[in-house]
């Protein structure tokens, strides 16, 4: 069973901007990051003392300005918030070797079978959100089966975070709001006016109505959110990695043919560490299903290494967490 953690950082623009120009955007002001939407400037984010004034996302700047005298404003800097944002995915990779994007604001991380090093999935969470903390961010997390379930829950309110057990997204999400689906607005609001205000009264209706009236992309929304529909994550490799891959006609599907595969790329990566003089302490070896999901799994070493037959033994050893297809 896949575990996916989602991570919501909701004040993500105005953090960057108050993490590396302190002194133009002190914390303690108010401050707001605006863009132009239909001939006017609007409010895409908030830092918190911009929150408890009342401000909000989708605000007119002009009425923000009009609210709040003494407030602080940044044009949006798309190019720079996703620059940061890939910076803090790639930091993630301590947590898990599948870390991945969810732009503007958040990430996710398959963290399948790594739960145990950080002493448990609640460990695993609380140890996160510290060291985040610690960077300067505020986040909201969400542990579950599923990449749109967690992401669901970790965006459903602010500073959360919570672990669901396997196999219990659907109870998790029935009485959230169906605008918490990543649909658009106007969908939502058409939802609402029918009475469906939870995902669970959306998820117990007939489906050939649903698609008939709001087309496909709901019923997929739901789908992915209860785990009846995978999407992959995009994950993310840092560059500066030494990275070898082998492309098979046919897939494989036993452990003998899973060994072969490592002992043909292993041999190669040991080489390249010898050239550059380094070890290796952490080594991912990741699996592309036919179904484009990633099977993954992870070996560290005490101290650095380049020794092929210990790094063949250790991955080895890991080939039956790997679920084949």
């Amino acid at each position: 069973m896949r575990r996916i953690l989602a991570l919501w950082l909701p004040f993500w623009r105005t953090e960057r901007l108050q993490l590396c120009q302190s002194d133009h955007y002190p914390s303690d002001r108010p401050l707001v990051v605006h863009a132009p939407e239909h001939n006017r400037q609007t409010l895409t984010a908030v830092n918190p003392v911009a929150l408890a004034a009342g401000l909000r996302p989708g605000q007119p700047l002009a009425q923000a300005r009009s609210l709040v005298p003494d407030l602080l404003c940044a044009e949006q800097d798309t190019d720079a918030d996703d620059a940061a944002l890939l910076n803090l995915c790639s930091w993630l990779l301590w947590l898990s070797p599948l870390p991945a994007l969810d732009v503007p604001d958040g990430l996710y991380s398959d963290t399948t079978g790594c739960a145990h090093l950080y002493g448990g999935e609640e460990a695993m969470l609380s140890l996160v959100r510290t060291r985040l903390s610690e960077k300067g961010h505020v986040c909201s997390l969400a542990l579950s089966d599923t990449a749109a379930a967690s992401r669901v829950l970790a965006r459903s309110r602010l500073d959360r975070a919570c672990v669901i057990p396997p196999g219990q997204q659907k109870q998790a999400l029935d009485q959230l709001p169906c605008s918490a689906l990543p649909i658009a607005p106007e969908t939502a609001s058409h939802l609402n006016r029918l009475g469906l205000t939870t995902i669970g009264a959306l998820a117990a209706l007939p489906r050939a109505p649903l698609a008939k009236r709001f087309g496909a992309e709901l019923l997929t929304c739901l789908d992915e959110a209860l785990g009846r529909q995978a999407r992959p994550l995009n994950v993310v490799q840092l560059r500066d990695r030494i990275s070898l891959s082998r492309s098979l006609v046919e897939p494989i599907a036993t452990a003998e043919a899973i060994a072969t595969v490592i002992e043909a790329l292993v041999p190669e990566a040991c080489a390249s560490l010898s050239r550059r003089g380094e070890g290796a302490r952490q080594i991912d070896f990741l699996c592309v299903r036919v179904d484009s999901t990633v099977q993954a799994i992870q070996v560290g070493t005490s101290d650095p290494s380049s020794d092929t037959p210990r790094i063949l033994r250790l991955l080895k050893d890991q080939i039956s967490r790997i679920e084949p297809g």
